[in-house]
């Protein structure tokens, strides 16, 4: 008996045993993309999607009207996405990192053109950060407009 104790604090010593080690869940940290555009109000629609290239479930999307302020909000987690506009005229490729916001900035030129790019990156902590309560929220097949809103019970 005592020789078998020996031997397995021996082989643990050694690094031949190894403890089973609990399973690690690793869940994607949250991450936004702002979307802004040049002018401010497009004086056409403008569609704007954002997908995965490695999750096609991921779909984002929005179309703001004509001579509205351009100003969205994609509410998403870390991973690598491909944000377009104008039916794909324009498409910028960008990856997230857990708690970060990407400041895109949607170019529309008069002969209906565009460009994507990402002006700033911060984390979302950071208290400069645009506070987007102003922004159309643009959530993963439209599930925020499929949110029930929590009605305030009257006193």
């Amino acid at each position: 008996m005592r020789t078998t104790v020996l031997t397995v604090i021996a082989m643990a010593a050694a690094g031949c045993a190894s403890a089973p080690q609990p399973a690690e869940e690793h869940m994607p940290g949250p991450a936004s993309v702002y979307l802004s555009s040049d002018p401010a109000a497009p004086t056409a629609p403008i569609a704007v999607v954002m997908t995965s290239p490695d999750e096609p479930s991921i779909r984002f999307e929005h179309t703001f009207n004509a001579g509205q302020t351009l100003f969205g909000d994609f509410a998403t987690s870390q991973g690598r996405y491909v944000l377009a506009a104008l039916g794909g005229t324009c498409r910028l490729p960008i990856i997230l990192a857990p708690n970060e916001v990407a400041d895109v900035l949607l170019t529309v030129t008069p002969d209906t053109g565009c460009t994507l790019a990402v002006v700033r990156r911060r984390d979302m902590n950071d208290p400069t950060t645009r506070n987007a309560d102003d922004a159309v929220l643009i959530t993963n097949n439209d599930v925020g407009n499929k949110t029930p809103a929590i009605e305030p019970t009257p006193s």
